[in-house]
C-alpha cells in the first residue's frame, strides 16, 4: 500500500485549501497593488480587515467605497454605525446606494459589542441560506468603529439593568479586549465560510511612557493583530490653497496608508491618494491627480523640474490634470501605463 493510500486511512481527506477567490477594488491602483499585489485587486473577500488611523484620516472614506464597490458586484453590505455619525448623504456621493434594503444596504445602530456580532453573523448567515444574492456575490460588513463598541458587560448589570456610570472599575477596562478574544476567532472563521469582507475600523491611542519604538495602540486589544489578515494603518495630510491666515481654505486632503500586516501580500508597503471637498456635500478621490504623482514615482511619467512628459508632450501638473480631467478617457490613458 502507498504512502498516500495508508494516510488516507490515517487522516481521512486533505480539507480544501481555500485561498481568497474574490477582491473587492477601492478605485485606486497604489492602494490595490498594497492589498493584493495586483492592480485590479483590492480588498478580500472572506477575511478580516482592521482599518485604524487617527480621526478624520479617510478610514470611513475608504470603507463606503468598498461598499460601493460590493453592490456593484451584486452583493450586499451592512454598516454597525456604533459611533452614530455615518452621514448617508456624504456617502451617496461616493456611489453607496442606501435608499434601503431593495439597494443591498443594511444599516444597523447596535447598543452593545455582542449585539453587532449576532446582527452581522446571523444577518449573512440568512442571506446565504435564502440564497437571495449570487453565491459568489460579496457580503460587506463594516463594524464602525470598535473603539466605540461597548461590551454587554460593561452597560448592563447581571440582572440586565443598565450600569450607572459611577459603577465602572478597572476591570471594565478590560472587557473589550475579552470580547474581542472571543468573537473575532468565529467571525473569522464564519467569514471565510460565507464569502464575507469583515471591515473592523479602528481609532488609535497613545501608550502612556514609551520612549523608543511605535506608541501607538488600537482599543480592543490584540485579537486584531492575530485574527485580521490585514491591518491597514491611515495619516492624513491637509492640502491647502497655499495662502496664510484667514486667507488659508483646507481644499482636500492626502491620506497615506501602510499595511502593518498582510497575509495576502508583503506587507510594509504604502500607498497614497488625495481626496478633495466637493462644493456642495461630500468628498471625491482625485484619481488623476493622484495616478500622475504615483506615476512620477515609479517612473512612468518623466519629471523634470516642474514638468511632466506625458505622450510626447511636456506639462505642469496642474495643466495635465485638466488636459486629462477633460478628456473622457483620461483616467484610462494614465492606467495603461501601469
Amino acid at each position: 500500500m502507498s504512502l498516500g493510500e495508508e494516510l488516507l486511512k490515517i487522516a481521512g481527506e486533505n480539507a480544501e485549501s481555500v485561498g481568497v477567490k474574490q477582491w473587492l477594488d477601492t478605485g485606486i491602483p497604489e492602494l490595490n497593488l498594497a492589498l493584493s499585489n495586483d492592480y485590479a485587486r483590492g480588498f478580500p473577500v472572506g477575511r478580516l480587515v482592521e482599518i485604524f488611523g487617527p480621526a478624520q484620516s479617510g478610514k470611513t472614506f475608504i470603507s463606503t467605497m468598498i461598499m460601493s464597490s460590493a453592490q456593484k458586484t451584486g452583493g450586499v453590505v451592512g454598516f454597525s454605525d456604533h459611533e452614530r455619525t455615518f452621514d448617508i448623504n456624504v456617502a451617496n456621493t461616493l456611489g453607496l446606494k442606501t435608499g434601503g434594503l431593495s439597494d443591498g444596504w443594511i444599516y444597523k445602530r447596535p447598543q452593545t459589542f455582542e449585539d453587532s456580532i449576532e446582527i452581522a453573523i446571523s444577518t449573512a448567515e440568512k442571506i446565504r441560506k435564502a440564497e437571495v444574492i449570487d453565491p459568489e456575490a460579496p457580503i460587506v460588513w463594516v463594524f464602525d468603529s470598535v473603539a466605540s463598541m461597548i461590551p454587554h458587560a460593561k452597560l448592563f448589570d447581571d440582572s440586565g439593568n443598565r450600569r450607572a456610570p459611577g459603577s465602572y472599575n478597572m476591570r471594565d477596562k478590560l472587557l473589550l479586549a475579552q470580547s474581542t478574544s472571543q468573537s473575532y476567532p468565529l467571525l473569522a472563521q464564519f467569514a471565510e465560510d460565507n464569502g464575507m469582507l469583515v471591515l473592523l475600523l479602528n481609532q488609535i491611542r497613545q501608550k502612556p511612557g514609551v520612549m523608543f519604538g511605535d506608541p501607538t495602540t488600537t482599543p480592543g486589544g490584540g485579537a486584531a493583530e492575530f485574527y485580521a489578515s490585514i491591518r491597514l494603518s491611515l495619516a492624513r495630510k491637509d492640502i491647502t490653497n497655499g495662502k496664510k491666515g484667514v486667507d488659508k481654505v483646507v481644499e482636500g486632503f492626502e491620506v497615506t496608508s501602510q499595511t502593518v500586516k498582510n497575509k495576502c501580500a508583503r506587507f510594509g508597503r504604502k500607498a497614497s491618494w488625495k481626496v478633495g471637498f466637493n462644493e456642495g456635500l461630500g468628498v471625491t478621490i482625485d484619481q488623476i491627480g493622484t495616478n500622475i504623482d504615483y506615476l512620477i514615482r515609479i517612473g512612468k511619467i518623466d519629471k523634470s523640474g516642474a514638468w511632466l512628459t506625458f505622450e510626447g508632450k511636456k506639462y505642469q501638473r496642474t495643466a495635465l490634470i485638466e488636459e486629462l480631467k477633460s478628456d473622457p478617457n483620461g483616467n484610462e490613458k494614465l492606467l495603461n501605463l501601469l
